[in-house]
Order: C-alpha cells, then structure tokens, then sequence
C-alpha cells in the first residue's frame, strides 16, 4: 500500500517538474517567432490490479500546441493579401511620385503642357520676336526632356519589380525546399512515436512565409506534414518539392519543374502575386498611354508645323528625316512609325521673281504607292519645276533655279510628318522624343506662318489650338484632356492600393489578435501556472514525506509488537 501511495506522488511530483518545464519553454519562446503556446495534457493513470480499482496517479505525457487551424488558414490568406496590397501601394505610390501631379511648379508634365502651347500663341502674337521663340523652343526642349525622364523613371521602376520578382522566386525555392525536408524529418519523428513540436512550428512558419510570397494554401492543414498549392500547382507534397522558374521573357509565365520539365504556374497572389501583375500589366499599360500621348502630340505638331512657313520663307530643298525600310514597299507598309494616310499633298511652288504661286496637287494611296511611286508623280506634277528623289529611304524635294517651295495648305493627308518632312519634333514616343534638329538654337526655323509675310502667325495659333483639340488619336478628347486620364488613372490606382493595404492590415491584425490568443503565450498565464504547479510540486512532495513518516511508525509498532 505504502509503494502505491509513493508512486501516486511521485507521478504528481513528475508531472509538476514537467508542467513547470512546459512553462519555462513559453515563457522563454514568448518572443520567438512562429512559436506556439505548449500545454500539458493531464490524465489519470489508468488503475491496476485485479478489480481494476487500484488509483495510480497522473500522467503528463502529452504536450500539445495549442492552435486553431482555421484561424491558421485564415491569418495567411489575409497576409497574402496584406503582401500583395503593399507590394502594389509601394510601387505605385513610387509611380505617381514620377509623374509630379498635380503640380503648380514647372515639374509636371500637365505645367509643362500648358506653358508649351501657351508659348505658341506667344509667337502667334509676336511673331518676329526672337526672344519669345526662343523660349518656345526651351519650352519644347523640356518638355521633352521631362517625357523621357518619366519614360525612364517607368521602365527602371519596371527593372526594380523584375529584380524584386526574381529575388521572390529564389526565396520561395528556398522555403519550398526547407518545407519538403520538414516533411521528412516530421514523417521520420511520428513513425517512431514522437511528437515534432518544434518541426511544426517551423512547418507552419514556412507556409505563413510561402502565402505572403505566393498566396499558397496548405491542403492538408490537420496532417502533421505539408502539401502546398500555388495556382493549382502542387509545390509540396511530402519529402518532394517542384522549383518555380521567373518568366524567361517578358509577359511570359512562371513555370514550376523538377528538372525534367516544367509547367506554367498561375500565381495571383502574395508578393509575387502583385509583383506579376505590375511587371506584365500595369506598368506595361502606363508606359502604353504614356507613349501614345507623345507619339500623339509628336504628330499632332508635327502636322501643322510641316504646313508652315519659317522666317527664312519658302524652301529650296527638304529632306525626309523619317526613312522607308523599303522604297519599293507600298507606304502603309514600309516601316514608318506612323502610318500615312490617303488623301492630297499639296506643294506650293513660288516664282522667285514675282512672287506667283502654282499649287501643285499629288494623290497619296499609302496602300498602293510606294515611295518612289511618290517621287515620281511629285516629279510629274512639279513641270519641271520640282525635283523628287529617294536616297536611302529618304525623300528629297528640291526647286529648280528661281523657284522655291512651301506646304502652306491644309493638307489632305499626314504623309509629311509621316515621312518627318519640316518637323518640329523627331522621335516616335517618350523614349525619344527631342526637338528637331533643324530647330535646335535655330529659333527663325519655326514654322509660325503660312505665309512669306514676317508678320503672319497664324500657324503658330493653330498649334497653340492642339492641345484643347478632339483628335481620334485619342477617342475625341484633346492633348490635355487624355493626360489629365492617364494621370487621373494612376493617381486612383496608387489610392485604391493604399486603401486596399490599410484594409488588408486591419484584417489582419483582427484575426491575429484571435489567433495569438490562442497559440501566443501570456506570461501572466504562464506566472500563474508555475506557482500552480510549484504548489503541486510541493504538495506532492510533503504527500510522499507523510506516506513515509506514516509508512516508518507503522513499521516501528511491528517491530515493537513483534
């Protein structure tokens, strides 16, 4: 009887030791991260003896974690979602900051614009003044400058998201791997009959790692091992796992492989997630609106400025700046950035000797005629008086002895700036846009009128009329108007992110509130339950003394007896 009643409190005493041995590994973890609250199970030994009647103590064999799978599930998906809104804000913040709007200082492009345009009807006002041409021409210059600047400022934003993705990609390898070998090492504890707490925290710390960077679920939550999907593809599953490829060319996929071969894997969410969808849709969407504003404004000026007169009056010879990659190809296909359109070029040939004009008329079917299809019906319709030629890819139109040339008409067609003929700007869009070279510190070769009067600047006030003007380039709204879009467009998708990520905080820390009151240690609990089981220590301790007081006079009244 006494050996039973010591083995009851030798297992209380046991159970407390490892209680109390519980506790320190909280209150010692209580900042580690990932870590899980242990708790002892206690259970009452199962009675012996014949009857089965016999009490035989406690048992704190079981240590658990303490966690809330769904809580779980649900805390990595909204980190998945936190990651993909940060991702996304930070970026496009970063953008919006870029394009400097809106902005009451010469830095916007909108400021910029304006002052451009508004220093065309300068000239168109003053004509002949130098100094007021001259600041149109600073005007353009640095206007251009601030649409290549921008331009850059997109693509190394770009370059720093496929850098990011890249550097994402080799973090997920490396977790996936760490995973899979959390796998075996568990798969290898359980089958010897031991209870991997810690591998587990490390599996669940793994997969809050993978959601943040992928949005990956665990579809075996309630296995002591990982199976891990990331767009229907299983990344996962036991001691294996595949390895994700960043896209090999721009807009291309991320594939997931063994080695041996390798599939597209579809990743819309986490980092990655947002990291895919600003490399291959946002970011390649503004630069788009960026380049079809410039290319739009490069054309629009273009246009009218090729139908004005400079100060140095009309031209004895012009050449293309704009070649064909074919002077034989139909126009429509001969490699010119912006497409001619049918219609009727119109030459004005001057009489040098009295001023006279003969308007000279040409068809142009951008379809069927090729450049030099174009030379030549110039040369049938000038009398002589007009030359046209083509050297490598480039037309050349030039007047005979005592006679000179303009465009001062409303021309039918867009082949002029098409070809790049008496151009105020070169370029085909933000990356290259500048001024023309035949302007630069050259303020008498704007084309400010249409015609040889010094005081006429009627062009220079069409100009200056383009940047409120419909044009089809840009579904009927103007110059100013689409950019306001493009700039009103990305201001509202650098707010939705910001929203959407002080959302996506907001759920998270609720449900992590939630979650660590369950898996998070309290060490006022802890303080409590280590006095508790001190006591019990204790209690244990003076339960066995009394037993053996008790079990010595027992044996001492025998002896006497005896």
């Amino acid at each position: 009887m006494a050996d039973a009643s010591m083995s009851i409190g030798l297992s209380g005493i046991l159970a407390a030791q490892t209680a109390l041995t519980v506790s320190g590994e909280n209150i010692t973890n209580s900042t580690t991260p990932g870590y899980a609250r242990r708790q002892v199970q206690l259970a009452e030994n199962a009675p012996t003896g014949p009857e089965a009647n016999t009490e035989t103590g406690v048992n704190a064999d079981t240590i658990v974690r303490d966690r809330d799978m769904y809580l779980e599930g649900q805390l990595q998906n909204y980190n998945a979602g936190l990651s993909s809104a940060t991702t996304l804000s930070q970026y496009l913040n970063q953008i919006q900051s870029l394009l400097q709007e809106p902005s009451s200082t010469s830095d916007g492009i909108s400021t910029q614009l304006d002052t451009f345009f508004n220093d065309w009807q300068a000239v168109a006002a003053n004509p002949t003044d130098s100094a007021t041409r001259s600041a149109l021409l600073n005007a353009a210059q640095q206007l251009a400058q601030s649409l290549q600047d921008l331009e850059n400022g997109l693509v190394s934003v770009q370059s720093s998201v496929d850098q990011n993705l890249s550097g994402a990609i080799t973090q997920v390898n490396q977790l996936t791997a760490e995973l899979a070998q959390n796998n075996q090492l568990t798969s290898n504890a359980t089958s010897n009959g031991s209870a991997p707490l810690s591998l587990e925290d490390q599996r669940d710390s793994l997969m809050a790692q993978l959601a943040q960077l992928t949005g990956a679920v665990n579809t075996s939550p309630q296995q002591s091992t990982a199976s891990v999907q990331v767009g229907g593809a299983t990344l996962v599953s036991g001691s294996t796992s595949l390895t994700l490829n960043a896209p090999a060319s721009p807009g291309g996929s991320v594939t997931a492989g063994d080695g041996n071969q390798a599939g597209p894997v579809s990743i819309t969410g986490g980092t990655i997630g947002a990291l895919l969808q600003l490399s291959q849709t946002t970011i390649p969407g503004y630069l788009q609106e960026l380049n079809s504003f410039t290319a739009g404004l490069i054309s629009m000026v273009n246009e009218q400025h090729a139908e004005g007169i400079s100060e140095n009056g009309p031209s004895t010879s012009v050449t293309a700046t704009n070649s064909v990659s074919d002077a034989n190809a139909m126009l429509a296909e001969a490699g010119l950035s912006a497409t001619p359109t049918q219609g009727q070029l119109t030459i004005n040939v001057v009489d040098n000797a009295t001023g006279a004009q003969t308007p000279v008329t040409i068809s142009v079917n951008p379809s069927s005629e090729s450049l030099n299809d174009l030379a030549t019906a110039i040369n049938n319709a000038g009398g002589g008086n007009l030359t046209a030629t083509v050297s490598d890819g480039d037309l050349s139109i030039s007047a005979a002895g005592g006679y000179s040339f303009d465009f001062a008409a409303n021309q039918g067609t867009n082949i002029l700036a098409s070809l790049g003929i008496n151009p105020f700007f070169q370029g085909t869009n933000a990356s290259n846009i500048q001024l023309a070279d035949a302007l630069v510190n050259n303020p008498a070769a704007i084309a400010a009128g249409q015609s040889a009067d010094s005081g006429d600047g009627s062009n220079a006030m069409a100009i200056s009329n383009l940047e409120n003007a419909a044009s089809a380039a840009f579904g009927g709204s103007s110059l100013a108007g689409y950019w306001q879009t493009v700039v009103s467009g990305i201001g509202s998708d650098a707010e939705n992110a910001t929203e959407t990520q002080t959302s996506a905080q907001n759920m998270v820390d609720t449900v992590n509130t939630q979650e660590q009151a369950i898996s998070g240690v309290s060490l006022d609990e802890e303080a409590a339950n280590i006095l508790q089981y001190q006591q019990v220590y204790t209690d244990c301790a003076h339960y066995m003394a009394t037993v053996g007081q008790l079990s010595q006079t027992l044996l001492s009244y025998i002896s006497g007896v005896a």
